[in-house]
């Protein structure tokens, strides 16, 4: 065998082993996913805005151009998200308690 062609031959197997464990990882997050929607489990996030988009672009599909079709799609795949960083903004209890909405911040006041 020409050496040159042994290099690409096998620089292209370890390519192709790189990929199929990038694919059974994504699998295994994929079957997360659906035990967290199977089960009815809440997904909590602190301004998750952009983890649920990205979640969402790696492991569903293509991010949809309207904001509501996202909204649709992202309640079909995790039906009870929770946002504390918006709960701490909307409560009215517990505004006087935290100078802002930072994690940290909320943690430290609320521990």
């Amino acid at each position: 065998m020409e050496p040159a062609y042994a290099a690409s031959l096998r620089e292209a197997r370890e390519q192709a082993e790189v990929r199929m464990q990038e694919v059974e990882e994504r699998v295994g997050l994929r079957k997360v996913f659906d035990a967290i929607r199977d089960r009815g489990v809440p997904v909590i996030v602190h301004n998750g805005m952009c983890d649920l988009c990205f979640a969402y672009d790696a492991f569903e599909g293509p991010l949809p151009l309207r904001a509501g079709d996202f909204a649709d799609r992202i309640g079909r795949l995790f039906p009870t998200v929770y946002d504390t960083k918006l709960v701490l903004r909307k409560s009215e209890d517990l505004k006087p308690l935290l100078p802002n909405t930072w994690l940290g911040a909320a943690h430290d006041a609320l521990k």
